[in-house]
């Protein structure tokens, strides 16, 4: 059995941050840091996501490592079939396979696959699907913040699939494919989705309305109650945040702490949002 983590020292592997955290009291959570000492095998982590079995999951540069509370188990980029250097988006499924998506950009080629974690063995989308897609044709993986049973998936073709157990197309996005396709669903069966600086809500494949952003592209949800808040990136890992009020997208702001002080956002709880500013979490 793994050792339990809170999604808070989760979040702090997945960013990498070199910060003392301050943490108000009470205290909430416990904090542990873990690095190359413990076993990772690059300080860099791209992703963290925990599957249901409560083990943490960290891409770093051309790797996938499964970590228990007590050591690590490395998936290398040889094994996975992506390049040795990339990242990927992680998700994993109710039966703990584990989805994985290359980060390429839409103009080059990449690698997908889902980790069946119990055999150690990699299934490829043409035959997880029946040829629905191929591995080739993923361009973005997420798992819903709102139910974590469900998965979602687009593709170079600009259709994005959502995935409990079985494949449901949920939109498609009309024109060129620009950029990733992110969705997340809503209590009432509508969508709302992600591409280059469009923020989209759909429902039965229609669209209901939409909002645009100036440059950089969106590039994923980060919390979704009381608010919706997107995220922008810009220089690889630089993040601006962007809350939806009003039907506008505006940057959003932490008291005392200006936008371009929030170095990260994350929801673990729609009563728990975490937020990393300079020297604090």
């Amino acid at each position: 059995m793994p050792l339990k983590f809170s999604l808070l020292a989760k979040s702090l592997i997945a960013l990498n941050l070199l910060w003392q955290p301050l943490v108000a009291q009470p205290y909430l959570f416990d904090v542990r840091e873990i690095n190359v000492e413990d076993g990772l095998p690059h300080r860099r982590a791209f992703a963290v996501t925990q599957d249901q079995d409560g083990f943490i999951w960290v891409n770093t540069p051309g790797a996938i490592s499964r970590y228990d509370g007590y050591r690590f188990k490395t998936y290398n980029a040889s094994f996975l079939k992506i390049s040795e250097n990339n990242s990927v988006f992680l998700a994993p499924d109710k039966d703990n396979n584990l989805w994985y998506c290359e980060i390429t950009g839409i103009e080059n080629p990449n690698q997908s696959g889902i980790i069946n974690t119990r055999q150690d063995t990699v299934y490829d989308f043409e035959t997880f699907t029946r040829g629905l897609f191929s591995s080739e044709d993923v361009i973005h993986i997420s798992q819903s913040k709102i139910n974590r049973s469900d998965l979602f998936i687009s593709t170079r073709q600009g259709i994005v699939y959502k995935y409990n157990q079985d494949f449901e197309e949920v939109y498609r996005v009309p024109g060129e494919i620009r950029n990733f396709v992110i969705c997340e669903a809503l209590p009432d069966s509508s969508y709302w989705i992600l591409h280059a600086r469009t923020m989209a809500r759909v429902k039965n494949g229609q669209l209901l309305d939409s909002f645009d952003i100036g440059p950089p592209g969106l590039f994923q949800f980060t919390a979704y109650h009381p608010d919706i808040i997107v995220e922008t990136r810009y220089q690889e890992y630089l993040s601006n945040y962007w809350v939806l009020q009003n039907r506008q997208l505006t940057p959003f702001y932490l008291k005392n702490h200006p936008p371009e002080e929030i170095a990260a956002l994350f929801q673990i709880h729609k009563d728990y949002t975490c937020f990393a500013t300079p020297g604090a979490i």
